[in-house]
Protein backbone atom coordinates (compact mmCIF):
# COMPACT_ATOMS: atom_id res chain seq x y z
CA UNK A 1 0.00 0.00 0.00
CA UNK A 2 1.18 3.52 -0.80
CA UNK A 3 -0.77 5.11 2.01
CA UNK A 4 -3.81 5.14 4.26
CA UNK A 5 -6.13 7.56 2.49
CA UNK A 6 -6.48 9.15 -0.94
CA UNK A 7 -9.06 11.80 -1.79
CA UNK A 8 -10.41 12.46 -5.28
CA UNK A 9 -12.15 15.79 -5.81
CA UNK A 10 -14.84 15.37 -8.47
CA UNK A 11 -16.88 12.32 -9.51
CA UNK A 12 -16.51 12.84 -13.24
CA UNK A 13 -15.42 9.93 -15.43
CA UNK A 14 -11.81 10.93 -14.78
CA UNK A 15 -12.38 11.11 -11.03
CA UNK A 16 -14.23 7.81 -10.89
CA UNK A 17 -11.57 5.93 -12.84
CA UNK A 18 -8.80 7.57 -10.82
CA UNK A 19 -10.51 6.39 -7.64
CA UNK A 20 -10.72 2.87 -9.02
CA UNK A 21 -6.97 2.80 -9.65
CA UNK A 22 -6.17 4.33 -6.25
CA UNK A 23 -8.31 1.69 -4.53
CA UNK A 24 -5.60 -0.87 -5.31
CA UNK A 25 -2.93 1.20 -3.57
CA UNK A 26 -4.62 2.96 -0.62
CA UNK A 27 -6.47 1.56 2.36
CA UNK A 28 -9.29 4.07 1.89
CA UNK A 29 -10.35 6.20 -1.08
CA UNK A 30 -12.90 9.01 -0.81
CA UNK A 31 -14.49 10.72 -3.81
CA UNK A 32 -15.99 14.16 -3.09
CA UNK A 33 -18.57 15.53 -5.54
CA UNK A 34 -20.46 18.83 -5.33
CA UNK A 35 -23.52 17.58 -7.24
CA UNK A 36 -26.06 15.34 -5.54
CA UNK A 37 -25.43 12.18 -7.53
CA UNK A 38 -28.52 10.41 -8.89
CA UNK A 39 -29.08 6.71 -8.35
CA UNK A 40 -30.13 6.24 -11.96
CA UNK A 41 -28.78 7.65 -15.25
CA UNK A 42 -29.69 11.35 -15.28
CA UNK A 43 -28.12 14.56 -16.49
CA UNK A 44 -26.60 16.74 -13.78
CA UNK A 45 -25.39 20.30 -13.54
CA UNK A 46 -21.72 19.42 -13.14
CA UNK A 47 -21.64 17.64 -16.51
CA UNK A 48 -23.20 20.15 -18.95
CA UNK A 49 -21.84 18.15 -21.89
CA UNK A 50 -23.78 15.10 -20.72
CA UNK A 51 -26.53 15.72 -23.26
CA UNK A 52 -24.06 15.54 -26.15
CA UNK A 53 -23.52 12.36 -28.14
CA UNK A 54 -20.92 10.11 -26.54
CA UNK A 55 -18.96 7.15 -27.84
CA UNK A 56 -16.70 4.72 -26.02
CA UNK A 57 -13.99 3.64 -28.45
CA UNK A 58 -12.19 0.32 -28.36
CA UNK A 59 -9.18 1.22 -26.22
CA UNK A 60 -11.19 3.20 -23.72
CA UNK A 61 -13.61 0.31 -23.43
CA UNK A 62 -10.75 -2.13 -22.88
CA UNK A 63 -9.32 -0.03 -20.06
CA UNK A 64 -12.65 0.32 -18.26
CA UNK A 65 -13.31 -3.40 -18.71
CA UNK A 66 -9.93 -4.18 -17.15
CA UNK A 67 -10.72 -1.97 -14.17
CA UNK A 68 -14.24 -3.36 -13.84
CA UNK A 69 -14.30 -6.90 -15.30
CA UNK A 70 -17.40 -7.64 -17.33
CA UNK A 71 -18.29 -3.95 -17.59
CA UNK A 72 -18.79 -3.85 -21.37
CA UNK A 73 -21.10 -6.88 -21.34
CA UNK A 74 -23.00 -5.20 -18.52
CA UNK A 75 -23.45 -2.04 -20.61
CA UNK A 76 -24.78 -4.00 -23.57
CA UNK A 77 -27.09 -6.10 -21.39
CA UNK A 78 -28.50 -2.89 -19.93
CA UNK A 79 -29.30 -1.57 -23.40
CA UNK A 80 -26.24 0.37 -24.60
CA UNK A 81 -25.94 0.26 -28.42
CA UNK A 82 -22.72 -1.24 -29.78
CA UNK A 83 -21.30 -1.04 -33.31
CA UNK A 84 -18.96 -4.01 -33.70
CA UNK A 85 -19.15 -5.10 -37.34
CA UNK A 86 -17.34 -2.16 -38.96
CA UNK A 87 -20.29 -1.38 -41.23
CA UNK A 88 -20.12 2.33 -42.08
CA UNK A 89 -23.73 2.33 -43.34
CA UNK A 90 -24.88 2.13 -39.72
CA UNK A 91 -23.15 5.39 -38.78
CA UNK A 92 -24.31 8.88 -39.63
CA UNK A 93 -21.82 11.56 -38.65
CA UNK A 94 -21.24 15.06 -39.94
CA UNK A 95 -18.25 17.13 -38.84
CA UNK A 96 -18.17 20.75 -39.93
CA UNK A 97 -20.65 19.99 -42.67
CA UNK A 98 -18.61 17.07 -44.00
CA UNK A 99 -20.48 13.77 -43.76
CA UNK A 100 -18.57 10.61 -42.91
CA UNK A 101 -18.55 8.03 -45.69
CA UNK A 102 -21.41 5.53 -45.27
CA UNK A 103 -20.38 2.73 -47.60
CA UNK A 104 -18.07 -0.24 -47.09
CA UNK A 105 -16.63 -1.89 -43.99
CA UNK A 106 -13.49 -1.34 -41.99
CA UNK A 107 -10.91 -4.11 -42.42
CA UNK A 108 -10.22 -4.59 -38.73
CA UNK A 109 -13.72 -4.86 -37.29
CA UNK A 110 -12.47 -5.17 -33.71
CA UNK A 111 -10.61 -1.88 -34.01
CA UNK A 112 -13.86 -0.18 -35.03
CA UNK A 113 -15.91 -1.45 -32.07
CA UNK A 114 -17.78 1.52 -30.60
CA UNK A 115 -20.09 1.48 -27.59
CA UNK A 116 -22.64 4.29 -27.68
CA UNK A 117 -24.13 4.79 -24.21
CA UNK A 118 -25.25 8.24 -23.14
CA UNK A 119 -22.88 10.02 -20.77
CA UNK A 120 -25.27 9.71 -17.77
CA UNK A 121 -25.76 6.01 -18.55
CA UNK A 122 -22.02 5.33 -18.74
CA UNK A 123 -21.18 7.39 -15.67
CA UNK A 124 -23.94 5.79 -13.63
CA UNK A 125 -22.71 2.27 -14.37
CA UNK A 126 -19.11 3.18 -13.53
CA UNK A 127 -20.27 4.83 -10.31
CA UNK A 128 -22.25 1.74 -9.29
CA UNK A 129 -19.28 -0.54 -9.87
CA UNK A 130 -16.96 1.80 -7.99
CA UNK A 131 -19.37 2.08 -5.05
CA UNK A 132 -19.30 -1.70 -4.71
CA UNK A 133 -15.57 -1.66 -3.86
CA UNK A 134 -15.33 -1.95 -0.05
CA UNK A 135 -12.59 0.64 0.52
CA UNK A 136 -14.16 3.35 -1.68
CA UNK A 137 -16.61 5.97 -0.40
CA UNK A 138 -18.41 8.48 -2.63
CA UNK A 139 -19.64 11.65 -0.90
CA UNK A 140 -22.00 13.87 -2.93
CA UNK A 141 -23.61 17.26 -2.42
CA UNK A 142 -20.42 18.65 -0.91
CA UNK A 143 -18.33 21.66 -1.91
CA UNK A 144 -14.57 21.37 -1.46
CA UNK A 145 -14.07 24.62 0.45
CA UNK A 146 -10.43 24.44 1.48
CA UNK A 147 -7.45 22.17 1.43
CA UNK A 148 -5.63 21.98 4.74
CA UNK A 149 -1.88 22.21 5.10
CA UNK A 150 0.67 22.39 7.94
CA UNK A 151 2.21 25.68 9.03
CA UNK A 152 5.07 25.42 6.54
CA UNK A 153 2.52 24.78 3.73
CA UNK A 154 4.78 22.21 2.08
CA UNK A 155 2.08 19.59 1.56
CA UNK A 156 -1.67 19.05 1.51
CA UNK A 157 -2.92 17.11 4.53
CA UNK A 158 -6.69 17.16 4.07
CA UNK A 159 -9.73 18.94 2.76
CA UNK A 160 -12.60 20.82 4.36
CA UNK A 161 -15.93 20.15 2.68
CA UNK A 162 -19.26 21.93 3.11
CA UNK A 163 -22.72 20.43 2.61
CA UNK A 164 -24.44 22.47 -0.09
CA UNK A 165 -27.87 22.21 1.56
CA UNK A 166 -27.23 22.46 5.28
CA UNK A 167 -23.92 24.32 5.30
CA UNK A 168 -22.50 21.72 7.68
CA UNK A 169 -18.73 21.35 7.45
CA UNK A 170 -16.67 18.19 7.53
CA UNK A 171 -12.92 17.84 7.88
CA UNK A 172 -11.80 14.64 6.19
CA UNK A 173 -8.48 14.65 8.02
CA UNK A 174 -10.36 14.43 11.30
CA UNK A 175 -10.30 10.67 10.96
CA UNK A 176 -7.73 9.99 8.26
CA UNK A 177 -4.25 11.07 7.36
CA UNK A 178 -4.51 11.99 3.72
CA UNK A 179 -1.58 10.90 1.58
CA UNK A 180 -2.71 11.79 -1.92
CA UNK A 181 -5.09 14.07 -3.79
CA UNK A 182 -6.40 13.96 -7.32
CA UNK A 183 -7.13 17.55 -8.34
CA UNK A 184 -10.43 18.64 -9.89
CA UNK A 185 -10.68 21.05 -12.82
CA UNK A 186 -9.74 24.57 -11.70
CA UNK A 187 -13.12 25.87 -12.93
CA UNK A 188 -14.82 23.96 -10.12
CA UNK A 189 -12.82 25.67 -7.37
CA UNK A 190 -13.54 28.90 -5.56
CA UNK A 191 -10.80 31.55 -6.08
CA UNK A 192 -10.03 31.63 -2.36
CA UNK A 193 -9.57 27.86 -2.44
CA UNK A 194 -7.03 28.18 -5.23
CA UNK A 195 -5.07 30.98 -3.55
CA UNK A 196 -4.76 29.07 -0.28
CA UNK A 197 -3.18 26.03 -1.86
CA UNK A 198 -1.40 27.46 -4.91
CA UNK A 199 2.00 27.37 -3.23
CA UNK A 200 1.35 23.88 -1.85
CA UNK A 201 0.33 22.58 -5.26
CA UNK A 202 3.32 24.18 -6.97
CA UNK A 203 5.79 22.61 -4.58
CA UNK A 204 4.01 19.26 -4.73
CA UNK A 205 3.93 19.24 -8.52
CA UNK A 206 7.61 20.15 -8.72
CA UNK A 207 8.30 17.16 -6.49
CA UNK A 208 6.14 14.94 -8.72
CA UNK A 209 7.96 16.06 -11.85
CA UNK A 210 11.34 15.50 -10.20
CA UNK A 211 10.30 11.98 -9.20
CA UNK A 212 9.09 11.24 -12.72
CA UNK A 213 12.31 12.55 -14.23
CA UNK A 214 14.38 10.40 -11.85
CA UNK A 215 12.32 7.33 -12.71
CA UNK A 216 12.70 7.98 -16.44
CA UNK A 217 16.46 8.27 -16.07
CA UNK A 218 16.73 4.84 -14.46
Amino acid sequence: MLGQHAVVLGASMGGLLAARVLADFYQNVTVVERDVLPNDPANRRGVPQGRHAHGLLRRGGQIIDELFPGFLNELVAAGAPVLDDGDFSKIWMSVGGHQLVRVGKVRDQRAMTIYVPSRPFLECHVRRRLSAIPNVTILSGLDAAEMTAPADRNRVTGVRVVNRDSGAEQELTKFFRVNNFIDPPVRLLHPSFISRVAAVNLRRRRGDYAALAAAAAR
